[in-house]
């Protein structure tokens, strides 16, 4: 009977106070801008790409007369000797011939074929 009376007393006093029981009313929502977005610009689709493979880099490197590699050697007529890899001239032209493999451009064997065509 006592729980139901302190119940019953406290609610009375929760009644009594006034907004207890309700929460304070909130504004009316303003209005917010919606922003806009900006145009689609369709860019075309990427140019195909030639991936490097991972053993380019040996294109650059030849045997040598002991079967190690060595930096490749190219040699033009009208230029000289130079490296391959980087351009940078092969001074020992003169001195160390051998270590250059000399390699025809065109038909190889042309002196045996001569109405070969390049």
């Amino acid at each position: 009977m006592q729980r139901s009376l302190l119940r019953l007393t406290v609610l009375a006093a929760l009644w009594s106070i006034p907004g207890a029981g309700r929460a304070d009313s909130l504004p009316p929502p303003r209005p917010v801008a919606t922003p806009v977005a900006p145009p689609v610009v369709l860019l075309p689709p990427p140019s195909a790409y030639y991936r490097v493979s991972a053993y380019a880099h040996w294109q650059n490197y030849g045997v040598d007369r002991q079967g190690y590699f060595r930096p490749l050697v190219v040699y033009e007529p009208g230029y000289g000797a130079y490296y391959r890899y980087n351009g940078q001239p092969y001074p020992w032209l003169t001195t160390n011939s051998l270590n250059i493999q000399p390699v025809s451009v065109g038909t190889p064997y042309r002196s045996y074929m001569p109405y070969a065509q390049d």
